[in-house]
């Protein structure tokens, strides 16, 4: 197998990877939505169901934003722990941290986180962006709500 093959090869093997800007901003008296500043990213795995945000203040922790099974525009942000005890059953577990809630009519996602004052908000289009070998995988939790 030549080289050309070997990159077609792990590309296929590869989900897509969706990248969604986190920023502040406001809901203006109009209607729309105003960015003012983008504080992190979200990504999203071709068949899973959570994004995994990334925001710029809090680099070393990662937050997880999952739709609830009842209610497909209300979230939970949740973080993931390791379990401690090493004969438990599930080796980590989720500690809710947040909820959101999805604007259609203004393209985003609100997040409240519990110990932020401001709303975070995540675009619900997706950028355009050239997968990178360099770009670490986000980690997924595929638990739902």
């Amino acid at each position: 197998m030549n080289q050309e093959q070997k990159e077609q090869s792990s590309q296929l093997k590869k989900p897509k990877l969706y990248r969604f800007k986190l920023m502040q901003g406001n809901v203006t008296t109009d209607g729309t939505f105003e960015k003012t500043k983008t504080v992190g990213m979200a990504y999203l795995t071709d068949g899973t169901r959570s994004y995994s945000l990334k925001l710029w203040m809090l680099l070393k922790d990662r937050f997880y934003l999952v739709p609830r099974r009842k209610d497909q525009t209300q979230f939970l942000v949740l973080t993931r722990e390791t379990n401690r005890n090493p004969s438990a059953k599930n080796r980590s577990f989720s500690n809710i941290v947040g909820n959101g809630q999805a604007l259609p009519a203004l393209g985003v996602v609100r997040i409240d986180f519990d110990l932020l004052d401001k709303p975070i908000y995540m675009s619900m289009f997706p950028e355009s962006f050239s997968h990178s070998s360099r770009m670490q995988e986000p980690e997924v939790v595929n638990e739902a709500a």
